[in-house]
């Protein structure tokens, strides 16, 4: 529990000096904040996958229609049976985006929920809250569907494993083995909530 409050605070922590921050474009580090505090102060424990640093990616693919899995990264156990209720990432363009929630299992990668397709609304930080919160389980991952040039950009990082492939999912699955691994580390992030105490004996 002490965990959860620590990444709460340092969730705050970032937001009210602007960690991440864009240009003047970019939408109020406040805003945020008071998404994150307003979602803990109606009796949730709260985090995020995805890096803390957003805006130090530096490259752009020009290869349309990529499904993107992050693998070095997954929802932790505080997560499990909780929702993912926004999310957030740094553009560098305005083509749409989309953010997915996938399970790895049975040498197939299963879509558990999508974002809408979204369109940037500045060149820096965009965040967004969804209609309809995903719900996950704990080692579930976070992705990208960016069905044309690259928004978010990525930065090469040592020791990162992101998993990519040019297939689109037919009947919520992909086959693992139509994935290439790179050291891309895409600048998003997925906010998870859940009930405060939940699971807890």
């Amino acid at each position: 529990m002490q965990a959860i409050k620590r990444t709460a605070n340092l969730i705050a922590v970032m937001f009210a000096f602007g960690y991440g921050c864009g240009n003047s474009s970019s939408p109020p580090a406040k805003a945020v904040q008071d998404v994150v505090s307003r979602t803990q102060a109606a009796g949730y424990d709260v985090g995020f996958v995805g890096p803390r640093n957003l805006v130090n990616a530096d490259s752009l693919s020009n290869h349309p229609g990529l499904t993107v899995i992050e693998t070095t990264v997954s929802f932790p156990s505080q997560a499990d049976g909780g929702e993912v209720y926004a999310w957030e990432f740094y553009a560098k363009s305005f083509n749409p985006v989309k953010l997915i929630i996938v399970r790895l299992s049975k040498g197939n990668v299963e879509l558990i929920g999508e974002s809408p397709m979204t369109i940037p609304k500045n060149v820096g930080i965009n965040f967004f809250e969804l209609p309809e919160p995903i719900p996950i389980q704990k080692f579930d991952k976070i992705g990208l569907l960016q069905p044309e040039e690259d928004s978010i950009p990525f930065k090469v990082v040592r020791n990162w494993e992101t998993m990519i492939s040019a297939s689109t999912f037919e009947r919520s699955f992909i086959d693992l083995n139509a994935f290439s691994v790179y050291g891309w580390r895409y600048a998003y992030r997925a906010h998870w909530r859940r009930i405060a105490g939940a699971g807890v004996e």
